[in-house]
């Protein structure tokens, strides 16, 4: 087993499969062990009533597990729904009263021009003229 600090640049192995490969060996020889103190994996009774509510245990609780998993994942997908759906209509109302403020300002600026038309006013056309430009900004 290479330590950390004997690793050189030219070596190209990866340590993450260094480490699981140890951890999946220690697992089984700690398997290996419980096993061999019952005598042996011929010696196991499986018609054993606590084994056989154990196993039954385990798989209820891992079912619960991963229906608490998938609850989670539901909520939050649901939450990260709600949170977009309230920014969509934040920024539709946004655009709405945008878009009230852009239709005000050219009526303002219609009525300018109109002025400017009737009196023959050069100063109501440049305020027209202005205000048509910043709606288009």
């Amino acid at each position: 087993m290479l330590l950390l600090g004997q690793v050189s640049v030219g070596q190209r192995f990866s340590l993450n499969k260094e480490v699981s490969i140890l951890t999946s060996i220690m697992t089984l020889l700690k398997q290996d062990r419980s096993v061999q103190s019952i005598g042996g994996i011929l010696n196991v009774d499986i018609n054993n009533k606590q084994l056989q509510a154990s196993c039954a245990g385990a798989r209820r609780k891992y079912m619960l597990s991963l229906d608490d998993v998938k609850k989670t994942k539901a909520q939050q997908t649901g939450v990260k729904r709600k949170a977009v759906s309230e920014d969509t209509d934040r920024l539709n109302k946004l655009k709405f009263s945008i878009q009230k403020d852009i239709d005000a300002m050219r009526k303002s600026a219609d009525r300018l021009a109109g002025k400017a038309e009737k009196l023959h006013h050069i100063t109501y056309t440049a305020k027209s003229n202005i205000v048509l430009l910043k709606t288009r900004k």
